[in-house]
């Protein structure tokens, strides 16, 4: 008996000795990419994205691990010059009644700056928004109701290539 329960120990020193300190391996970071407007953000764990043409831009879908959509990314060219900003969003949605509105700068490039909102399209229902151009593309971020944290994170990790 004294044999089995010191062979148990040993083992057991063994394992500590070889595993202390090792973490499990960090899990794989995903990226979705646009090359056509180039630039890429960051999933979160468990979440995919899918694109397709919608009008004259392209849209992109984020879905999370059950499939259901939490936010949608608008791409579509543009000429506007200047920055988005709340003057330029209430000439623009005349008919939507807007509240929250607020500036916009893209965390990882404070020179892209935009307008973020709030309104309800239909049903009671809350659609947050987030606008702002990059050169001659107009960038427009939907988030599903209780999912803005989601979205303005990924937004956050938005790269330019």
């Amino acid at each position: 008996m004294a044999v089995v329960v010191s062979v148990v120990v040993l083992v057991a020193v063994v394992v500590l000795v070889l595993f202390h300190g090792k973490k499990n391996p960090a899990p794989p970071i995903l990226r979705y990419q646009n090359t056509e407007h180039r630039f890429s953000f960051r999933l979160p764990a468990g979440h995919a994205a899918s694109a397709f043409v919608e009008g004259e831009g392209q849209a992109v879908l984020v879905r999370n691990s059950q499939g259901v959509v939490i936010g949608q990314l608008h791409v579509s060219k543009t000429t506007l010059a200047k920055p988005l900003d709340e003057d330029f969003l209430r000439n623009d949605l005349k008919e939507v009644p807007l509240f929250d509105v607020r500036p916009f700068a893209l965390a990882a490039d404070p020179a892209v700056s935009g307008v973020a909102f709030s309104f309800e399209p239909a049903a009671g229902r809350t659609a947050s928004e987030t606008w702002f151009v990059r050169g001659n593309s107009l960038y427009q971020w939907t988030a599903a109701e209780g999912q803005e944290a989601t979205v303005q994170g990924i937004i956050d990790t938005i790269v330019w290539q």
